[in-house]
């Protein structure tokens, strides 16, 4: 972002943080990591919650540690994919909701469909009426396999929400 000229502040949020021991050992393995040049060149493992210059948050996705309408974007990478309930699901995109400042847009992917093919219908049912949603399709397919073990591959799909601003009368 700065690389950009874009002024912002930027915040790393992870249930492991939450463990003094395990964030301590995250923020040392971000300083050497920072110090190296070629960062880019080293395996996803390495880099796992290493976001350079970002400030630590414990904190759950479901339950964002956050006061509403803090951010004007917000960009949840790879975190999607990982709830399989749909609550939880649901409570995720709620609370980005929330926190998304009038105006702002969030970022949400990978995301993929179901076997029922409805996850836009699932999304927006769960947006008030400032949100607007918008689907893209990503590069790659995810394999979904069904309760008799047959492969389905579906597109992978990116998740936009922009939150309108507030009309003052």
């Amino acid at each position: 972002m700065k690389e950009a000229g874009i002024e912002c502040g930027i915040i790393s949020l992870s249930a492991d943080f939450a463990d003094e021991r395990h964030r301590e050992k995250i923020l040392a393995k971000r300083k050497l990591l920072e110090r190296a040049k070629d960062v880019l060149l080293r395996k996803e493992k390495e880099r796992e919650f290493i976001v350079p210059d970002a400030r630590p948050v414990a904190g759950l996705a479901q339950q964002l540690p956050f006061a509403d309408d803090t951010f004007d974007r917000i960009l949840c990478d790879h975190v999607i994919e990982h709830i399989h309930e749909q609550e939880a699901f649901n409570e995720v995109f709620k609370e980005i909701i929330l926190v998304l400042k009038p105006g702002g847009k969030a970022y949400v992917s990978p995301v993929h469909d179901d076997l029922d093919g409805k996850i836009s219908d699932r999304i927006q049912a769960l947006l008030p009426e400032e949100v607007t949603l918008i689907m893209e399709e990503g590069k790659g397919k995810v394999s979904i396999y069904d309760e008799r073990s047959m492969k389905f591959r579906f597109p992978i799909l990116r998740v936009i929400l922009e939150k309108s601003r507030v009309e003052n009368s």
